[in-house]
């Protein structure tokens, strides 16, 4: 027997039908193909952003915003490892020399800082002159960032001296260990990622102490008993009264115990 025709308006349904899926997987396929070109895109556009914006602030900044809701950093109290450094007699050598010359060296040398401070997990937090603020054990989940510390400013000190000693320049650094409270400061239409507190305006001052007492590596007690195990060797070099210190601050001298 025939199997009975169901008519035009159900075969006219069943086109429609048909025509109707059509047209939305074709729909369907252009949108999915249009996320992943934007996708692709963003993606794109998110790690040039990662890269130039980088070139002004750290790495480990650049994920704190990308994290947050609104794109800012809320201040936090936090323990962390502050160093201050600097090159010892550049003002007077860039006096003498033409300006790209001093810049040339100081791109040199910060180049070689950012390179090691980041190796040991800090971050440098900014440049101030020929000087710069690293600050270890902020985000990072390291178990020692006195000790992490210690070794970038060694590892500067060693790599430095083929950029500055044949200019008569050397590198020098101190280290402290305290609470600062680290986030934005600034207006609402300029603002920088910084630490401040005490323990700040202390390491400031205790690394201007270097060129009195011919040194290049100095520390207080709050970071050197973190460095037991450490290849260094460590001497006292007495208290000192400190500008803006209340009370003479016990300072330390840190050499590799390759140094002679």
């Amino acid at each position: 027997a025939e199997i009975p025709s169901l008519g035009l308006p159900v075969t006219l349904m069943k086109a429609c039908v048909l025509l109707s899926l059509g047209v939305a997987s074709a729909i369907a396929a252009r949108s999915l193909n249009n996320y992943f070109v934007n996708y692709g895109k963003s993606q794109a556009v998110r790690l040039r952003l990662q890269q130039n914006f980088g070139r002004f602030v750290s790495p480990e900044i650049v994920a704190r915003i990308e994290q947050s809701d609104n794109g800012r950093i809320p201040a936090s109290l936090c323990r962390a490892v502050i160093v201050f450094g600097d090159i010892r007699g550049f003002t007077g050598f860039s006096e003498n020399v033409s300006p790209e010359h001093a810049t040339g060296v100081l791109n040199e040398f910060f180049e070689s800082v950012c390179r090691i401070v980041e190796a040991e997990g800090g971050m440098v937090n900014k440049f101030l002159g020929d000087g710069y603020l690293a600050l270890f054990g902020l985000y990072s989940e390291t178990s020692n960032p006195c000790a992490d510390a210690a070794r970038a400013i060694l590892k500067i000190e060693q790599a430095s001296n083929g950029i500055l000693k044949p200019l008569g320049l050397a590198a020098g650094a101190a280290a402290n260990f305290g609470s600062v409270v680290a986030g934005e400061i600034g207006s609402e239409g300029r603002c920088e990622f910084t630490a401040i507190g005490q323990p700040v305006n202390l390491t400031a001052r205790l690394e201007g102490l270097n060129a009195t007492l011919c040194t290049r590596f100095l520390a207080t007690a709050s970071f050197i008993q973190y460095l037991d195990n450490e290849p260094v060797r460590i001497r006292s070099r007495g208290r000192h009264s400190l500008k803006g210190i209340g009370e003479p601050v016990e300072v330390y001298e840190i050499q590799s115990q390759d140094c002679v």
